[in-house]
């Protein structure tokens, strides 16, 4: 066994970006944006501003991005809202960023309702983020609305404050963030809200899967909100990934969906060894499908869930049986639903001494490491 590491309905998609904060509320999902790349991608040499190159509110952003979203170049986008028809955010990049200025929710993307645009970002090499960017509008059509990974071994693709809360029309079948099997680096994705899709929120298993190009990439969630989308709020399966104060959401009873509904709050989909889910917050209000979902189409694996709350209403288990090694550790859980845990436990809390989950991150329970 590898060493354990210690380390919102329909309607909802209107939410602007204070709502957001005040689901945010005490985990600081709603920090200031962190200004310029780091680490590895500080060797970027050129800066740009959208507002200097002449972009204004209301305008269409598409050109500008194509122009200037490049390898080596940090570009910083006005506060505004822009119409935007997915050119100019897709492909491979070595050290760049595409950061929104101001307030977190503050630079909208502006996407045509009910149409379709794939758009990947890959991480060739040094770090490329993109931060402080609200992509709004329900899309129709297949595929993911943001497909990002980190191709290179030693390459990092941050997605900061990345907010897509409108997901996808009813009807279509649509991922939220993807994270292909090709991803081979580290991806962290910081602070983003994913709600209303139909086939995941974040669907990060891919490169944990058995097949050929599979590569095995670290990906590391911290806080945010997944809220209400179907198949699972937030899907993992590859080696040391990391899922630390986020809080994953079900509280509405028919989601986006193609047909088939199944809310899942936490899936791990693929055998992946020395995951560690801390600090989290699941919030299961619904009378169905599973808080934790240990896919029955893989077997072995390893995973602690530790320092969690967990609400639930459903009359599934809180998490069914497996014969990988899992672990949940110091769970506070409540709720009116069947609160059977068919893994092992330890120090499983319920009762007046819980404490309870709600659909907002908050701080977390014991320590953090």
């Amino acid at each position: 066994m590898a060493e354990r590491q210690t380390d919102d309905t329909a309607t909802m998609s209107k939410l602007n970006r204070r709502t957001f904060a005040k689901f945010a509320g005490a985990a600081g999902l709603v920090a200031g944006t962190t200004g310029l790349l780091g680490g590895s991608a500080a060797a970027q040499t050129q800066t740009v501003d959208l507002g200097e190159e002449g972009l204004q509110d209301g305008d269409a952003i598409d050109d500008y991005l194509a122009e200037h979203f490049e390898s080596g170049t940090e570009v910083h986008v006005p506060a505004g809202s822009y119409e935007w028809s997915g050119e100019g955010l897709d492909g491979d990049y070595e050290n760049a960023a595409l950061i929104g200025d101001g307030k977190p929710g503050a630079v909208e993307l502006n996407f045509p309702e009910g149409e379709h645009r794939y758009n990947a970002v890959r991480a060739q090499a040094g770090e490329v983020r993109l931060e402080n960017l609200q992509i709004r509008g329900a899309t129709g059509g297949e595929e993911a609305k943001l497909r990002a990974e980190a191709r290179g071994e030693d390459a990092t693709m941050v997605l900061d404050k990345i907010w897509l809360p409108d997901g996808v029309q009813d009807g279509a079948d649509g991922v939220g963030i993807y994270v292909g099997a090709e991803h081979a680096g580290t991806i962290r994705i910081v602070d983003c809200w994913v709600q209303n899709f139909s086939d995941n929120g974040l669907y990060a298993s891919g490169p944990g899967a058995d097949f050929d190009d599979a590569e095995g990439g670290r990906v590391v969630v911290e806080g945010g909100l997944y809220r209400n989308n179907n198949i699972s709020n937030v899907r993992i399966g590859t080696d040391d990934t990391v899922v630390r104060n986020v809080a994953m959401v079900h509280d509405a009873e028919s989601p986006p969906n193609d047909g088939q509904i199944n809310q899942r709050n936490l899936r791990i989909r693929q055998a992946g060894e020395n995951m560690v889910v801390n600090s989290c917050d699941i919030y299961h209000s619904i009378d169905h499908s599973q808080p934790i979902d240990l896919s029955d189409q893989f077997s072995g694996g390893e995973a602690t869930i530790k320092n969690t709350r967990i609400l639930t209403n459903s009359d599934s288990q809180v998490a069914n049986e497996h014969d990988g090694d899992y672990l949940l550790n110091t769970i506070h859980l409540t709720g009116d639903g069947n609160h059977e845990i068919a893994i092992e436990t330890e120090n499983v809390v319920e009762g007046e001494q819980a404490e309870e989950a709600t659909p907002a991150a908050r701080a977390p329970v014991g320590n953090r490491s």
